[in-house]
């Protein structure tokens, strides 16, 4: 008898296993809003042949560097043929063989990040070309499929002595020029060897389709679409808005027809743009006319003057505004070609903190290459490229505190900061919970709290004074228990990983940085 009762509750008990709903997974997030963007210049980051200019071998070589940190999405700056002088584009269809190296190349690089489960994405500049583009020649002769590519207006006065209006450049000078082959003026916001495309034009959108379309093919993964509305304030009477989102509506419906005809992947459209959050969130489309999937806004990157807790909340709070309908995902652009290096501008000191921030902040961040170093950059001219230093200079002694073998054999450096606070990100509260953020002390510190019910929260604390401080972290939020313990340390802390900490009375040395962990109180 006691056996039959034994089998019989065993039997239950498999029937109830079996039955029993499973607890659903929780959701994983798109490839583009769980890793940080790692943004390159490929001429500055590794050179394979010892020209003395990164190429795209040398980044093949140094693509396990960038998984390393944990960021699987590569933001190439442009790669595209440019007259020399002057940045213009002028062949959107290949690479700048003479500096970068062949299309061949450029797509074993691609291979090989389809091999580490990496994504590689491209910066577009469609709002211009060089003046020597051979679209502009033909557009100047009204040849059939080019003549309305360019922005061409009579003259106020009807010949070439008055422009069509009082436009001009951020340097002052007019932003129309007489072009005698067309008898117009055409307009050129960025300098006049740099004409600006008609993006209305339904001749100029079939044309990037092709292009676009030529680019998924060689395995490029999404498109980020820059220097749109660069050249004045005064320039924005164009319509800047309106005509970047009749471009991202195609652009977008391009990136959704090919990952239904192809691999289902999703392809990513970023939009790099200043301005206002509300003007910003338009880019984003709609939850039935969907736009950008990123609007990578880099008001902060160009940011200066002194960081202290209360500008730190108001730069995550800005990050987070700027998305206002559901299903928006905001975005934190650390740093950018042709501003000071994040070092610099923050301070060495308060650095590490920053990449805290960043890393667990609900969005996606984007870091400029180099900045995970601490790299200061040209002071005098940070348009200069920074070249990235992986090794010490033959002619000094020892390594370089800003080389990339340096900082992997310290104890702790910007480097690791960076690499243990991204690791993060795959932590459920990092991924889907909510976001709290605090300035105690008289604003001093500044806390990022990341939360959700049932799994271990976190606590960025950031203290940005000059000098130590003793703060309540219980003040930043209900869900704050007694003690926590610490993951994450920035540079110059004393404190030991994984060490238990008071919570309701830390004490932080001066410009100290920490991501603690701990179990939230829930109601």
């Amino acid at each position: 008898l006691f056996w039959l009762l034994w089998l019989a509750m065993l039997v239950g008990a498999i029937i109830i296993i079996v039955v029993t709903p499973r607890c659903a997974s929780p959701p994983q997030l798109a490839w583009w809003r769980s890793s940080p963007v790692y943004n390159v210049e490929v001429t500055a980051f590794r050179d394979s042949n010892k020209d003395n200019t990164g190429d795209f071998e040398g980044l093949t070589s140094k693509l396990d560097y960038i998984k390393s940190l944990g960021m699987t999405t590569l933001l190439l700056n442009s790669i595209f043929p440019t007259a020399p002088g002057s940045g213009g584009t002028t062949d959107f269809s290949t690479v700048d063989e003479g500096l970068l190296g062949t299309i061949h190349q450029f797509e074993a690089l691609v291979n090989a990040t389809k091999e580490r489960d990496m994504h590689l994405v491209l910066e577009v500049l469609p709002g211009f070309t060089d003046a020597t583009h051979p679209w502009f020649a033909s557009s100047a002769k009204k040849e059939n499929g080019f003549d309305d590519l360019y922005v061409w207006r009579d003259g106020a006065g009807g010949d070439d002595s008055k422009p069509p209006n009082d436009w001009t450049m951020a340097d002052g000078q007019p932003a129309w020029s007489w072009n005698s082959d067309r008898s117009q003026f055409f307009l050129h916001r960025r300098g006049v060897t740099k004409p600006d495309l008609n993006l209305r034009s339904f001749q100029l959108r079939e044309r990037f389709n092709e292009i676009l379309r030529l680019w998924l093919d060689r395995g490029v993964s999404g498109f980020l679409v820059s220097n749109l509305t660069e050249g004045g304030a005064s320039n924005m009477q164009e319509g800047d808005i309106p005509e970047v989102v009749v471009l991202l509506q195609d652009w977008r419906q391009l990136l959704a027809n090919y990952s239904d005809s192809h691999d289902s992947m999703h392809r990513l459209l970023a939009v790099e743009a200043l301005g206002k959050p509300a003007e910003m969130s338009r880019l984003y489309g709609s939850a039935d006319e969907p736009l950008a999937d990123l609007v990578l806004n880099g008001d902060f990157a160009r940011r200066s003057g002194t960081l202290d807790a209360q500008v730190l909340n108001d730069v995550v709070h800005e990050a987070l505004n700027a998305t206002t309908a559901e299903g928006q995902w905001p975005s934190l652009v650390l740093g950018a070609k042709g501003v000071h290096r994040l070092a610099h501008r923050a301070g060495e000191e308060l650095l590490d903190g920053l990449h805290m921030v960043a890393a667990l902040l609900r969005g996606t961040p984007l870091f400029y290459y180099g900045d995970e170093l601490g790299v200061q950059g040209d002071l005098q001219d940070p348009s200069k490229n920074y070249v990235m230093q992986w090794y010490h200079p033959s002619d000094s002694e020892g390594p370089s505190v800003t080389s990339v073998e340096a900082q992997r054999n310290e104890t702790n450096s910007h480097l690791k900061v960076v690499q243990h606070a991204v690791a993060l990100r795959e932590k459920l509260a990092v991924r889907l919970g909510s976001t709290v953020t605090s300035v105690l002390n008289n604003g001093t510190v500044f806390t990022m709290l990341r939360v959700r019910k049932g799994t271990p929260g976190y606590l960025v604390v950031v203290n940005t004074a000059h000098e130590p401080v003793t703060v309540n972290l219980a003040e930043a939020s209900s869900h704050i228990p007694e003690s926590g313990h610490v993951d994450v340390v920035s540079t110059h802390s004393t404190r030991a990983l994984q060490s238990k900490v008071r919570l309701g009375e830390l004490s932080l040395d001066q410009h100290e940085a920490l991501v603690l962990q701990f179990v939230p109180i829930f109601e």
